[in-house]
Formats: C-alpha cells, sequence, structure tokens
C-alpha cells in the first residue's frame, strides 16, 4: 500500500497584512469572519445519509429540521458534498437562515439534538490579493531564483506527462488566449453549473494563480509558467457570482477537486478560524486519495479585526 503523502504547505502569493480596528472588536468579529447566515450541521455516523443527484433538498426531508422552532427559523437546507465518496461529508448539511441575528439560537437547538454531531459557523475564506503595479509580475516570478530553468530541463524527460493541478479559487479565464489549451476541466460549485469564468473583472484572483501554474508556454505570447505545459488546469470556481471578495464554497470545491482526479489542489487562501468540517473533510480527502498533495498558505498574518497574528491553515 502507497503510504500517504506528506502535505506540503507552501505559499504561491505573498504576504498582506490587514490593520484591525480596535474599537467595538468583538461585535466586528462574526461579521468579518463568520458567513452571517449559514451554518454547516454534521449529523452522526449512525445516522443514514439522505440521497440525493443535486445539492438542494426539501427541509421537511430532513429529520432534525422539522423542529417546530428550528423550521421557522430556516429559509434553505443543502447537501454541499452530495457528490462526495466520503460518508462524513455525505452527512453534512449547510443551512441557510432566514435571518442572521437567529444563528446563535439555531446552533443551541441544534446541539440538543441527539443526532447532530455537531453545528458551526462557518468561516469565510480571504483571498490573498496581488498589487496592480504593472511591474508586478517581473519581480514576482523570479524564476531564476527558485532555478525554474533547470526544472524545466527535467520535463524533457517526461513523454505525455500531465499533471491535473486544481486551482479552487474565485474564478479563471477558462477561455484566456494563454490558458485555454492547458485547461482540463471546468466547474462551479459556488453557483452549481460546469463555467468557472468570472462574471466580472472582480474576479481575477483565480485567473492569475492558474496563470504562474499552468499557463501555455512557449507559444510566443503572454507569460510562461512554471508547468510548462505538462500540468493541465482544473478550473473549480468557489466564489459566487454575486462578489463577496471571500471563497464562499472552498470546502466544496476542494471535495469535487478531488473527486474529479486532481493530483494537486491549489487553495491560495485561508482563514484565520479552524472549522470540525473543515478537519472531516481534509482527512478524509487524505486517507481516500494517497496519491493527492494540497499546496495551501501558511502564513503568519493579521487577519481584519484581530489583534494578534494567526497561523493560516494548519492543515
Amino acid at each position: 500500500m502507497k503510504k500517504a503523502k506528506e502535505i506540503k504547505i507552501c505559499s504561491l502569493l505573498f504576504l498582506q497584512l490587514f490593520t484591525a480596528n480596535p474599537f467595538d472588536l468583538f461585535a466586528q468579529k462574526a461579521d468579518t469572519l463568520y458567513v452571517s447566515d449559514e451554518i454547516y450541521v454534521k449529523i452522526k455516523d449512525s445516522q443514514p445519509i439522505t440521497k440525493t443527484t443535486g445539492r438542494e433538498i426539501e427541509t421537511i426531508s430532513v429529520n432534525f429540521l422539522r423542529n417546530t422552532l428550528i423550521s421557522s427559523l430556516v429559509l434553505k437546507a443543502e447537501l454541499p458534498f452530495y457528490f462526495s465518496s466520503n460518508e462524513k461529508l455525505l452527512r453534512t448539511f449547510r443551512i441557510k437562515l432566514k435571518k442572521p441575528e437567529n444563528i446563535n439560537l439555531i446552533i443551541e437547538e441544534f446541539q440538543k439534538d441527539t443526532t447532530i454531531e455537531y453545528a458551526e459557523r462557518i468561516s469565510k475564506v480571504y483571498k490573498f490579493d496581488t498589487p496592480d503595479d504593472p511591474l508586478f509580475y517581473h519581480q514576482y516570478f523570479y524564476y531564476d531564483v527558485i532555478q525554474m530553468n533547470q526544472v524545466w530541463e527535467h520535463y524533457k524527460f517526461l513523454p505525455d506527462a500531465t499533471a491535473i493541478v486544481a486551482v479552487v479559487d474565485d474564478a479563471v479565464q477558462i477561455y484566456h488566449n494563454d490558458l485555454v489549451a492547458n485547461i482540463y476541466d471546468s466547474h462551479d460549485v459556488a453557483d452549481n453549473d460546469n463555467d468557472a469564468s468570472p462574471p466580472s473583472a472582480n474576479f481575477s484572483h483565480g485567473t492569475h494563480v492558474a496563470g504562474i501554474l499552468g499557463a501555455i508556454t512557449d507559444n510566443g505570447i503572454g507569460v510562461a509558467s512554471i508547468g510548462s505545459n505538462v500540468v493541465k488546469i482544473m478550473a473549480v470556481k468557489a466564489s459566487y457570482d454575486t462578489y463577496t471578495g471571500f471563497i464562499d464554497r472552498s470546502y466544496e470545491g476542494i471535495a469535487w477537486a478531488a473527486e474529479h482526479g486532481a493530483k494537486i489542489i491549489n487553495c491560495s487562501w485561508g482563514s484565520s478560524e479552524i472549522d470540525q468540517t473543515e478537519q472531516i473533510m481534509v482527512i478524509g480527502l487524505i486517507f481516500q486519495h494517497r496519491d493527492m498533495l494540497f499546496i495551501v498558505l501558511y502564513h503568519l498574518i493579521h487577519m481584519p479585526v484581530t489583534t494578534e497574528p494567526q497561523w493560516h491553515h494548519r492543515w
């Protein structure tokens, strides 16, 4: 049996510092660090799995939502990992509330239910935005420093080799003339379709990352990528079309990429919070897909409205 690969932690983007607001710190923390009106609910492993071919489900079909008080607070329910082969993820629900102010009340009610393992708030996942200076990319690649020329020489001895790299991010311009030939697959887990394209210019982060990893090389245009045509990009859009500035469906994006053949999953984003759903997902995927590699952020940074530095992603 193959040994599980070590999860190598590396950063693809620069460190960015955020300034904390010293006033009204605790009142702002929830709005800044958590989704205001959604939670994850994981039922116990002894409970049956709800079978579905899509993520949206009728609330009346979910046993723990039939409570009169709870049903009055819930707007809709989803099985966000319905496509997964991980049974723990298949028992994880995403619940949207009618009113954000009821979020603590409903979590307390769920905690009274003996069929539920946990109910938790959903952390907001932050992108590390890149500068817009016109010469930034000349400074950014530093290929000589990381000795990419020597690495590219080794690619010559990899006939027909292909590495499927998932870019789980806000969006990717899959029809970009310097990317299109190296796009392997495309999916949008946020808006639930197969188009990872950005709906507006606000969604540029994922395209930048995809270009660094897998832009077409030796085509006389644009940039040369680290992947040098060996890397094929699985573009996974995990941000809503209604721009929020966050990676809204980050965990679903990772799970979808793993289920659909990604060998490397790049996550150039992070959160200062640790979620049980995140831990279940990552640990489960490590043991299910032992030949898969995660590339995630690991930075000591100041997140918004925090006064102490937070370690980014603790996988």
